[in-house]
């Protein structure tokens, strides 16, 4: 994006795209899942922005909701004020609205690298950052059932709903 479109803003930290949660951070480098000719869109309820999701591999659709075969990833925020219509809020279990994009909107799914989600139970440092198999929602602990990703938890805060940065690119220390 020319500076001259967006004066004065920071463009994207941890993603590539404009997401004011994300400002603060220094653009990481980031693998998307590779979706083929189609492309991939957000499944039949739509799909959470900003927390984890599964590719169906056979229909490129994405869910929040885990599903045997499906490939996990961190469902990236693909809107800004121009094209805002693409997402809705809802109110979610973060005690606050969640952008949710559209069905059958394009989607794009990161595989690697670094991004803010909010946790609903806080986090530590250096913890594996687990995903809730019927929510997408990141936690930094196996609460019975949850789904080990790739990303390890870089910061540490307490309380519901904290923005936290996690990356693909570090290890866990437990």
């Amino acid at each position: 994006m020319r500076a001259g479109l967006n004066p004065g803003r920071l463009q994207g930290a941890g993603t590539p795209f404009e997401w004011s949660e994300a400002i603060g951070f220094g653009r990481q480098p980031f693998a998307c899942y590779p979706a083929g000719k189609g492309g991939l869109v957000a499944g039949p309820s739509g799909v959470v922005l900003g927390i984890f999701g599964w590719v169906d591999p056979d229909l490129l659709e994405v869910s929040n909701v885990q599903t045997e075969g499906f490939a996990l990833g961190f469902v990236l925020p693909v809107f800004n004020l121009s094209n805002f219509q693409r997402v809705f809020a809802q109110w979610g279990p973060l005690s606050g609205p969640e952008l949710v994009l559209r069905q059958g909107l394009g989607c794009v799914v990161g595989v690697a690298g670094d991004f803010m989600t909010r946790f609903p139970l806080g986090g530590q440092a250096g913890n594996r950052v687990w995903a809730d198999p019927a929510t997408g929602l990141p936690y930094d602990a196996d609460l019975g059932g949850y789904v080990p990703t790739t990303w390890t938890l870089m910061q540490t805060a307490c309380g519901c709903g904290a923005r936290l940065r996690i990356s693909s690119f570090v290890q866990p220390l437990n």
